[in-house]
């Protein structure tokens, strides 16, 4: 995610604290895609959010939508459409510095709390190279985060049946 996003991002946390009395943190809410927005927003802007939703985030390009991993390559207009955002092919993805997963590190450090719902049987964005480096990453450190695996679940539909453990997890952690 460019810097310009997470940027205009933080700024508009600025301007909802300032115009309307909100939280100077917030919480984002990221499913797929959206995961990996809020882990870039979280590890480059620690100080504007207090913990985090994720559903079944994407953080690992290589594996989606490239296909080095066990799912196979996204179809052709969804590789395309990463190529001209992100300006890297399929030789160029391999030393790409920009993967979600390249901010784990910055994000497990900062010990963002982590609420985390991952389909059981998802075969788009598979726990096991997406996921679970984030969960890896917060354990060894010693930071928050809790994860539901939903068994049979693939990739939709995101969330859980019963709401409850997010919401009793965001009243926890947000400021």
């Amino acid at each position: 995610c460019p810097d310009s996003v997470t940027k205009t991002q933080a700024a508009f946390i600025d301007f909802v604290h300032t115009e309307f009395g909100l939280s100077s943190k917030c919480v984002p809410v990221g499913m797929s895609c959206g995961g990996l927005q809020a882990i870039y927003l979280a590890a480059k802007h620690p100080e504007k959010v207090s913990c985090m939703f994720i559903d079944a985030p994407l953080i690992n390009f290589l594996c989606y939508p490239f296909g080095f991993g066990t799912v196979e390559r996204a179809d052709k207009p969804i590789v395309d459409e990463f190529i001209r955002a992100r300006g890297v092919d399929e030789i160029g993805i391999l030393s790409f510095r920009e993967h979600p997963l390249d901010y784990i590190p910055k994000l497990a450090s900062h010990k963002i709390p982590v609420f985390m719902v991952i389909g059981g049987s998802d075969v788009i964005v598979p726990y096991a190279e997406h996921g679970k480096h984030l969960q890896d990453a917060y354990e060894k450190v010693g930071a928050t985060i809790e994860t539901h695996i939903v068994p049979g679940r693939g990739h939709h539909p995101h969330g859980l049946a019963d709401v409850t453990p997010i919401i009793e997890f965001i009243e926890k952690y947000s400021d």
